[in-house]
């Protein structure tokens, strides 16, 4: 019978796979002590602070299970982010921001501290004004209502914690325009820092180059 020893010895593999030294305690302590109970890995960052508690299931139990018992751990160590894992099935949680997801592995120190670094920066959405104008390169565009709109059902939806969104549009209705005015909003509020475009057209991957950047920020990265 498959026991919980036998699903970490798989995650201490992926761990290190993440670029986790796992007999570095600098890095990732074990066993620690938290809610009452020991939680199975923290990873640190390099300072020493909890990044995320990994939550070590056996490969025959479903890892979300462990929500619960994962979060009292991170609460008390401060840790902002969740791992749950049976060595087989990975999630991700930010369990103060969205639900859980699952992932392909393990994040390196620096994805953490960098999601960390976001997180701590991020303002609510209803914050940033929806603009009625904007200055796009030279000209002025007005905002039309329909894309204002638009931009609230994200942000709303965005706040509510999903991630899969499906927005809808007409030809010449201002698709990229649109998109572009949700990454300058994404962007200001601290909720995003690189954008990735995919096209099935050369023209299009353009327009979502230029058309971001002439009113995003200057350290924006745009990959095509």
């Amino acid at each position: 019978m498959a026991r919980e020893t036998d699903s970490r010895i798989v995650i201490d593999r992926c761990l290190r796979e993440a670029g986790w030294d796992i007999e570095d305690k600098t890095q990732v302590a074990t066993e620690e002590w938290a809610a009452g109970r020991r939680a199975d890995y923290v990873l640190l960052d390099c300072r020493g602070r909890p990044l995320a508690v990994v939550e070590a299931k056996r490969f025959s139990k479903e890892p979300s299970t462990a929500k619960a018992q994962a979060e009292a751990y991170a609460r008390k160590l401060k840790a902002p982010f969740i791992f749950l894992s049976n060595g087989q099935v990975t999630y991700f949680w930010d369990y103060e921001h969205a639900p859980e997801r699952l992932v392909r592995g393990f994040f390196t120190r620096e994805d953490l501290q960098r999601l960390d670094a976001l997180r701590r920066q991020r303002r609510p959405l209803n914050l940033i004004p929806i603009p009625h104008t904007v200055q796009f390169g030279t000209e002025e565009r007005a905002v039309r209502d329909y894309q204002r709109r638009c931009l609230a059902a994200v942000d709303k939806a965005l706040t509510e914690g999903k991630r899969r969104l499906l927005i809808e549009m007409a030809t010449g209705t201002g698709k990229t325009f649109t998109i572009a005015l949700i990454l300058k909003r994404l962007f200001e509020a601290g909720w995003a820092q690189r954008v990735l475009f995919l096209a099935d057209r050369i023209e299009l991957a353009r327009q979502a180059r230029k058309r971001p950047s002439t009113f995003c920020s200057a350290n924006t990265s745009l990959c095509c």
